[in-house]
């Protein structure tokens, strides 16, 4: 009985350290920039946080390549959209192909693209049409209340 329970223990107390990594790595980022993480969440190999009083989002990617962080101030950002993309499939509406938060600056400078999943490089999806819907409404709300 002890070898079947393990592997649940083991995958749940290495999930709740990477939970702690990441949400650390978060804080880190933050105070690069002198701000705090107020809200987090983390999903796969991302996490995303929001400093609600200093208006700023932080997101970190983790990839073959190492961890793929940005900052984005909300306070140059005119609106935040989720966007998912979607490929058609013979016999059904279409599979999720990206999933996507797209930040729209004030300024004439290119909007910011977050990268919440991608099929070409995630086994599947895990919550993020769900997740990056939740966080465009609780950005939108920062950027429309000043705070």
């Amino acid at each position: 009985m002890a070898i079947c329970i393990l592997p649940f223990l083991w995958m749940h107390f290495s999930g709740a350290n990477n939970q702690k990594k990441a949400l650390q790595s978060l804080k880190t980022l933050a105070a690069e920039h002198h701000c705090n993480i107020t809200k987090h969440e983390s999903c796969g190999d991302f996490s995303i946080g929001l400093d609600a009083d200093n208006q700023a989002v932080f997101f970190i990617k983790n990839t073959a390549e190492g961890a793929h962080k940005k900052h984005i101030d909300l306070k140059q950002t005119k609106v935040c959209a989720s966007r998912i993309i979607t490929k058609p499939v013979k016999g059904s509406k279409g599979v999720i192909s990206k999933v996507e938060l797209n930040f729209l600056p004030k300024s004439k400078q290119p909007e910011t693209t977050l990268e919440l999943y991608n099929e070409d490089l995630n086994d599947m999806l895990n919550g993020e049409p769900l997740l990056a819907e939740n966080w465009c409404k609780l950005m939108n709300q920062s950027i429309q209340s000043g705070h």
